[in-house]
C-alpha cells in the first residue's frame, strides 16, 4: 500500500497522520510505540509491541552506535 501524506501541525509539533482505516486494519491504536529508521532516504516505521520496547530501544541504540563508528 502506498499513501501520499503531508506533514501537518499537531499542537506545537509536526507529524504525519495515518488513516483510521489503516490503523484499524493493522490493529494499531493511539499510544502504540514505533521505531523510526532512516534507510537510503526512506523513513521506515516498525511497530513495537509493549513487551518489546526495552529490547527495541537497546537494539536501536546499538545500531546508531555502529553507524557512528563506521562513518
Amino acid at each position: 500500500m502506498i499513501l501520499l501524506r503531508r506533514l501537518v501541525s499537531i499542537g506545537t509539533s509536526v507529524g504525519i497522520t495515518l488513516p483510521r482505516e489503516l490503523l484499524r486494519e493493522r490493529g494499531f491504536k493511539r499510544g502504540d510505540t514505533f521505531l523510526l529508521d532512516l534507510v537510503d532516504g526512506a523513513i521506515i516505521l516498525r511497530h513495537v509491541p509493549e513487551a518489546d520496547i526495552v529490547q527495541a530501544m537497546r537494539a536501536a541504540a546499538a545500531d546508531a552506535d555502529a553507524r557512528r563508528r563506521s562513518a
